[in-house]
């Protein structure tokens, strides 16, 4: 009689927690598309023609910070719909700017650290540099779309992983579940797990220097600039096809390394400028 008491008791508190939770899921579920509202209007405001990437997080982002947090916990009977929209339009500038000085130190970081493991000495801001061009461990996109700040846009460095498991993570988890099979509305995660340098720096760093720069100070502006085109043997000869710009060198330059291991070529010869 005690063990079926203490089952029954067991039951009505997991089904008490159960009906609260949902209850809580259910408000919060309401409160993010609020958030949606104030972002998408955000982003149209911040749209300039011609103005370059402005760097902007997704919904993952911002729904998971203690600010954002605190307004859509805010449902007391006097709140409306437009004053959460409101409100989190109010904070949604600060906490982008926040988001992307995030984005730009851990991006600096480890270009920082693989400039320094190649022997080199930036001379200017590392994310400007030439030689400063990533490579997805996951995908084999074009270094030069993995520039900074293009990069960040780069949908293998986002993860459905939530670090917490506090209700309110549960909720938001399982509210952009419904979109998180688009890798573009995952949280942002750490790029040192997605992307690295070691392989586009050495080609970059041969690239440039075959032009006549410094890689430790030229940047991408510079190496746009200085109108030196190059020339790769090997495609000519297997493709049929030259390489014009620096950036299309260093990219048709990653795989050269597998071509000279199977016909003997030295990648060092391999590319020339005309």
């Amino acid at each position: 009689m005690l063990v079926l008491r203490g089952r029954v008791v067991e039951f009505l508190g997991e089904s008490r927690a159960w009906h609260e939770w949902k209850a809580y899921s259910d408000k919060i579920f309401k409160r993010m598309n609020c958030l949606e509202d104030a972002l998408q209007a955000f982003r149209r405001s911040q749209y300039v023609p011609g103005a370059g990437l402005r760097l902007i997080g997704n919904c993952a982002d911002y729904a998971f910070t203690r600010e954002v947090k605190v307004i859509l916990e805010d449902w007391s009977d006097r709140v409306t719909w437009e004053d959460t929209v409101s409100r989190l339009s109010d904070i949604l500038p600060a906490l982008t700017e926040k988001w992307a000085d995030q984005r730009k130190n851990e991006f600096a970081t480890l270009a920082t650290h693989a400039l320094e493991d190649a022997g080199l000495v930036p001379g200017t801001d590392p994310l400007t540099l030439a030689v400063t061009m990533f490579q997805c461990k996951q995908c084999t996109c074009s270094p030069a779309r993995l520039r900074w700040p293009a990069v960040v846009k780069h949908d293998c460095i986002r993860t459905y992983k939530v670090p917490h498991k506090a209700a309110y993570h549960r909720a938001i988890t399982i509210y952009l579940a419904r979109s998180w099979h688009d890798r573009s509305q995952q949280l942002f995660a750490d790029p040192g797990q997605s992307v690295f340098m070691r392989d586009t720096l050495r080609y970059a760093r041969e690239v440039v220097t075959a032009c006549g720069l410094d890689p430790n100070k030229a940047t991408k502006d510079d190496m746009d600039a200085c109108g030196v085109r190059l020339r790769c043997r090997l495609c000519a000869t297997l493709d049929k096809q030259e390489v014009f710009h620096w950036e299309g060198a260093v990219s048709t330059y990653l795989p050269l390394i597998w071509f000279t291991m199977l016909i003997g070529i030295t990648t060092s010869a391999s590319i020339d400028c005309t």
